[in-house]
């Protein structure tokens, strides 16, 4: 079932209003990035796993709108690993499979060319790096045939789907 002009227009509005909302919520209600190199404050720890989460937040909610016009998106998911667990709860979901260092995002659907088995994306705050579990997974994962794309933005998580699935993208 593809989706409408309409509901296509109204699902890219909402898209908007919801990051221009993330955007005032992680800036201080200024509207604009906080980043590290710009002359203003750095970026705390909490800062960064904020606006990593309402990027990741953006990302997702873009996919969910636009499950019906491309519906390999319905496969989009995240690791759960990212965030601190209890270590009781830590040591339940490594026990069921769970890895440290992998990406927030999967796509489990080959790439269009052929080339990738599927798409992992891990979000970062504006100058963020990986980890060096993360690095080393990264690694791991393209060894066997995965795209692995670190995005400091949705937009950026956005255009490596649609490259991904051999897509068109806009600008």
């Amino acid at each position: 079932m593809r989706m409408s002009e309409e509901e296509y227009k109204a699902a890219q509005m909402r898209l908007l209003r919801a990051y221009e909302s993330a955007k005032k919520r992680t800036s201080g209600g200024s509207g604009e990035a906080t980043v590290t190199g710009t002359g203003r404050v750095p970026l705390t720890p909490a800062k960064r796993r904020e606006i990593e989460h309402q990027e990741q937040r953006a990302l997702v909610f873009w996919a969910r709108c636009m499950e019906k016009r491309i519906p390999e998106l319905k496969t989009l998911h995240a690791n759960p690993m990212g965030r601190y667990r209890p270590p009781a709860e830590a040591g339940k979901i490594k026990a069921e499979g769970g890895k440290a260092g992998m990406p927030d995002l999967c796509l489990p659907v080959r790439s269009k060319c052929g080339r990738y088995n599927n798409l992992f994306i891990e979000m970062k705050a504006p100058g963020g790096k990986q980890s060096s579990i993360q690095d080393t997974v990264a690694q791991e994962l393209r060894e066997v045939g995965a795209r692995v794309e670190v995005c400091e933005t949705h937009e950026s998580g956005r255009r490596a789907i649609l490259e991904h699935l051999g897509l068109e993208t806009e600008g």
